[in-house]
């Protein structure tokens, strides 16, 4: 019976009693976007938006932030998953002063502009009301499309490193169902082509 059972290495600590100064210890650094994530699903059930503001802290101090494209996935990733706002987001980087608010606009923009515009003129040209709302919700459909494009080339980038022409098959991966499926093997995936195969099966 003991072959069959699991067995993994765990990392264990109380995020409560966590020393938030202490930014540049070697857990933090190691296993920094694990403790993001969990810290973001704490803030989600606890409804606590300043765990997000110290998750920000953590990445100035470690340096993630002058990573403008670890950065800007990261920040798409919090928006996506907690109720939060790019207002509220850009207003805390300037009162702390982070390098990094120039970002906001290309956030907003791999966010909405593309989903949303693309969906707005298809429904202006059939010139109807039914044809702009079907244009709206499938301009809707293409930006969640996207950021889940986004967010798996970011998770597969930090775990495996991803060349230009992996990224791009990602990319090309319409099937959301797919793409959702491919994010939850991350954690357990051995290597990159597990999921490069299963995103390209028919």
């Amino acid at each position: 019976m003991k072959r069959y059972l699991l067995d993994f290495e765990y990392i264990l600590f109380d995020t409560n009693r966590r020393d938030w100064e202490a930014a540049a210890s070697s857990v933090a650094r190691e296993h920094l976007f694990a403790l993001t994530a969990l810290l973001l699903m704490k803030a989600a059930s606890h409804q606590d938006l300043s765990l997000i503001w110290r998750i920000l802290e953590l990445w100035e101090e470690i340096g993630v932030i002058r990573d403008r494209e670890l950065f800007l996935f990261g920040m798409i990733y919090i928006v996506e998953t907690q109720d939060i706002t790019l207002d509220d987001l850009k207003e805390f980087l300037e009162e702390h002063q982070i390098e990094g608010e120039d970002i906001m606009p290309t956030l907003a923009q791999r966010l909405r502009e593309e989903g949303y515009k693309k969906g707005i003129q298809e429904g202006i040209q059939k010139g109807i009301q039914e044809g702009i709302q079907k244009g709206i919700e499938r301009g809707k459909q293409e930006g969640i499309l996207l950021d889940r494009q986004h967010v798996l080339v970011m998770l597969l980038s930090m775990r495996f490193q991803l060349t230009e022409e992996e990224k791009q098959r990602i990319y090309s991966v319409k099937d959301g169902q797919r793409l959702e499926e491919a994010l939850k093997m991350i954690f357990t995936a051995q290597t990159k082509d597990e999921i490069l195969s299963f995103l390209g099966k028919e």
